[in-house]
């Protein structure tokens, strides 16, 4: 292979990885746009009928649907409300679970997904900081494995598969009167499940560090390429026929 075959392959090569880098870092920053919940709507809990706008969903992926309240709202056994796990069952004697709620999903007119909030086990929640450690005396349980250390608490009353792209709606039958949780400022939300958002995040942090390393691999080959050319053009004939050694050519 001859010295301009060779840099003109070398040449290729890097403006190909370079573009290569640039689409997959676009790709990224446009992905980085999706959203984890795909409805976020503050609901009323007394007994009625809640119809939600159409939303769309930006993965194929199992979507939860929970009611969020605000943990520093000051009630009182909001927990045993809602249906907490059974740490201390003793604790919630006499406090009547709240949440009765059924749903069902629609795409377009057609019913692709129903159920109750009876059939989900217990409550997801967010614990402070230090609660596993106080109430299991230092050891985390199994039960709080899935939970996130915020100021929210989560109850969740169904779930449905979702694809990307596509446009739900959904709708609550709310059976108990819960107005008493009002004051937590309830929130219905559709999201994909909160341990999918750290495979997502680092799927994304995966392919920007990998947009970042073919742009620079090929930003290398291009300035070694052009490098090379120079030394080989300043290494070449002077103008007038003189060689390297300056002697005059045969």
């Amino acid at each position: 292979m001859g010295k301009m075959n060779f840099y003109k392959l070398a040449n290729w090569i890097g403006i190909i990885l370079s573009i290569s880098g640039a689409c997959l870092y676009g790709s990224v920053v446009y992905s980085s746009n999706v959203h984890f919940s795909a409805l976020t709507l503050p609901v009323s809990l007394a007994p009625g009928t809640v119809r939600t706008p159409t939303f769309m969903t930006d993965f194929d992926e199992n979507y939860i649907i929970t009611l969020d309240f605000d943990r520093q709202s000051g009630i009182d056994k909001i927990g045993c409300f809602l249906g907490s796990p059974a740490l201390h069952p003793e604790m919630c004697e006499g406090v009547p679970h709240l949440i009765n709620i059924s749903w069902t999903v629609f795409q377009g007119e057609r019913v692709i997904a129903q159920g109750d909030s009876s059939r989900e086990v217990g409550t997801l929640f967010s614990y402070p900081e230090d609660a596993a450690g106080k109430i299991t005396g230092g050891s985390r349980p199994r039960q709080l494995a899935p939970v996130m250390y915020t100021d929210v608490i989560q109850r969740t009353i169904g779930g449905f598969r979702a694809a990307k792209g596509q446009r739900y709606t959904l709708a609550l039958e709310i059976k108990r009167d819960a107005s008493a949780l009002q004051a937590a400022h309830p929130q219905l939300v559709v999201r994909i499940p909160p341990d999918r958002n750290e495979h997502y995040a680092l799927e994304s942090w995966w392919q920007g560090t990998r947009s970042v390393l073919l742009g620079l691999v090929g930003l290398v080959i291009l300035v070694i390429t052009q490098c090379l050319r120079l030394l080989g053009r300043r290494k070449g004939p002077h103008p007038g026929g003189v060689g390297l050694a300056g002697a005059p050519p045969e």
